[in-house]
């Protein structure tokens, strides 16, 4: 930036001996300025806040939206602000599609901003911007407290939350984003701690005296020091337990090594695995979850696999501008009731909207199909899947709703409506419009 500044000098002769100064020599980073005090004269001063832009390290970039993939050999160069030494300005050279890429850290919190900047040229939609989640001009009033982009200096890590998208009013042919998340930048020659950490249900264990238990199996990383973990009911408040992990309420196992746990079962229902996990100097470095369903052998599984269905997404995907797509999902039935179904992790992984998503594992959708001429699902059934920070997603038969809203309306009623699906050849078609997704109060039809 430049700013005008008027420049007052009152004595204009020092006298040296017997040389006699008359002028003044401004030294500015674009250069020196000599003014001559025998003469009246006006000159523009610079007021450059930002130092010179040095060489800092190479690194690596890890793109996970509109690029994929980890790009090496990445140059960062950084300069400070002169009027506040605790902000830092990074540029990235050598990225994709040779576009700069800048961003401004603060060195005392470690937070770091990424304004609106372009990193490419589309074919279809002109140029295509990223920013950070805060700053996105398409959506405004998201906050770092949720979408933090932050520096670890120990790590030489900067994670950022960003969104790459198209904007009219920067230029673009339309308006929308290509997709949501974390993206990586690691500073080369820094050790890399592996805090990494899974944990999975394995299924129930009978031992040789009959006891029985739910197997819990893990793997940490090498630097993950020890862990806290234990069994609770799915419907506890998780945050809760904890809490009492932490404060010693809840009784659990201090673990240390990967390995196979098993944890005594009285009742058959729905529980949730909970670790917390920490590194050598007893900071807490994560807390993981895993839901599943336990049943006594002398009581039995009521659901078992049929294996995986083809299923065509024509409800979601339009609400974010996407054509309708098929994939493979795990499909059960219930023993007791032939043609009630669930679709387990229905919005998981396989979905193409779930890179940009956050999703509860072992989410389904239970279809009853019993009914071959009336299929529908009972209730506001979630999807497990929030899209870009939305609100999370629940589906819903417009049959359904259409029974519990009207006054003396039947499932007869909603099937002559045309609101009911089929299910015959082993296939089930919904008919168009029969479905809402409901975010939050709002509800919207699919196909």
């Amino acid at each position: 930036m430049k700013r005008l500044f008027t420049l007052l000098i009152l004595a204009l002769t020092f006298a040296v001996g017997s040389y006699a100064q008359n002028e003044v020599h401004i030294v500015q980073e674009t250069g020196t300025t000599v003014v001559n005090l025998d003469e009246v004269s006006s000159i523009d001063l610079t007021d450059e806040p930002w130092s010179s832009w040095t060489f800092v390290n190479t690194a690596s970039y890890t793109y996970s939206l509109y690029w994929n993939g980890t790009l090496g050999g990445v140059n960062v160069y950084r300069r400070q602000n002169l009027e506040d030494q605790t902000k830092m300005q990074y540029k990235l050279t050598g990225m994709a599609d040779n576009y700069d890429f800048v961003f401004d850290c603060n060195t005392e919190t470690g937070e770091c901003q990424i304004p609106v900047q372009q990193v490419t040229n589309s074919g279809n939609y002109g140029p295509v911007y990223v920013s950070d989640i805060p700053h996105y001009p398409l959506q405004p009033g998201l906050t770092y407290d949720k979408y933090p982009c932050t520096f670890n200096a120990e790590r030489g890590l900067f994670s950022f939350n960003l969104i790459y998208f198209v904007s009219t009013d920067l230029g673009s042919g339309a308006n929308g984003s290509f997709g949501n998340g974390v993206e990586t930048l690691q500073l080369d020659g820094y050790y890399i701690p592996d805090y990494s950490f899974d944990i999975q249900y394995a299924g129930p264990y009978v031992d040789d005296y009959g006891n029985e238990f739910a197997a819990i199996s893990t793997v940490k990383g090498t630097d993950v020091a020890k862990y806290l973990m234990t069994v609770v009911g799915a419907d506890e408040d998780a945050d809760a337990a904890i809490r009492g992990m932490l404060e010693g309420s809840v009784p659990c196992d201090t673990l240390t090594e990967t390995g196979l746990y098993n944890y005594s079962m009285t009742t058959s229902g729905k529980y949730r695995a909970l670790a917390i996990t920490f590194d050598a100097q007893e900071k807490i470095l994560g807390t993981y979850s895993v839901d599943f369903e336990f049943y006594l052998s002398s009581e039995g599984n009521q659901w078992e696999s049929l294996g995986y269905a083809v299923y065509t997404d024509d409800v979601i995907l339009p609400l974010f501008g996407e054509p309708a797509m098929s994939y493979y999902v795990e499909v059960l039935e219930n023993k007791e009731q032939p043609g009630m179904f669930r679709l387990v992790d229905l919005y998981g992984s396989e979905h193409p909207l779930y890179p940009y998503s956050t999703y509860e594992e072992g989410s389904y959708i239970e279809i009853d199909a019993t009914d071959p001429d009336g299929v529908w699902f009972e209730g506001i059934q979630s999807t497990g899947m929030d899209v870009s920070g939305n609100g999370l997603m629940s589906l819903m038969s417009l049959g359904w709703y259409t029974v519990q809203t009207t006054e003396g309306a039947t499932k007869e009623d909603a099937k002559e409506a045309g609101f009911l699906g089929v299910y015959a050849e082993g296939v089930i078609t919904v008919p168009a419009n029969a479905v809402a997704v409901v975010i939050g109060n709002k509800m919207y039809t699919g196909q």
